[in-house]
């Protein structure tokens, strides 16, 4: 489907705005992975890397309903797969609600159980050790960010990719 220049420019703009939101929660990951060993006796309290780490959590849960009043019904114009009821609404609650395993993107799948769960994980990790800082653990910290990463990275550049002007 063709756009006009003035309705491209604001694809163009989404797009723009989606790539910034994606990238933020990448480098806060990439970045948090890194500090996970640096809040003990390294200059990062522990308290405030528990923030930022509750953050990320946080900012990554309330996104979805953010996106579905405010984003989806525009790209629902033009993209059938984000009108109401449609694929990319669907499994927006499924990777957030964590009811099923697969994650079908167009022809891809992708597992997001682990993103779900990540972030189940992730949540139990921070409230332990904020309840007992002793029983903190980089390691465990480390491995619970593992364990999603590649799963949350993939399905941020794929929302990313299908909201592209070529799409619409």
């Amino acid at each position: 489907m063709n756009l006009t220049p003035e309705e491209e420019e604001k694809y163009n703009r989404l797009g723009a705005g989606m790539r910034r939101a994606h990238n933020h929660f990448k480098e806060e990951f990439n970045s948090l992975y890194e500090l996970a060993d640096a809040s003990i006796g390294q200059g990062v309290p522990l308290g405030l890397y528990l923030r930022q780490v509750d953050m990320l959590r946080y900012q990554l849960t309330a996104h979805r309903p953010a996106a579905e009043r405010t984003l989806f019904p525009f790209l629902g114009k033009r993209m059938p797969s984000f009108k109401e009821g449609e694929t990319h609404l669907k499994a927006h609650h499924v990777i957030h609600e964590g009811m099923l395993v697969l994650h079908i993107v167009g022809a891809m799948i992708v597992n997001m159980w682990s993103f779900v769960l990540g972030l189940d994980q992730l949540g139990t990790l921070v409230q332990e050790s904020r309840g007992d800082p002793s029983t903190y653990s980089p390691q465990e910290m480390r491995k619970c960010l593992d364990s999603w990463r590649g799963d949350l990275f993939k399905h941020l550049d794929q929302k990313r990719l299908k909201v592209s002007p070529e799409k619409t």
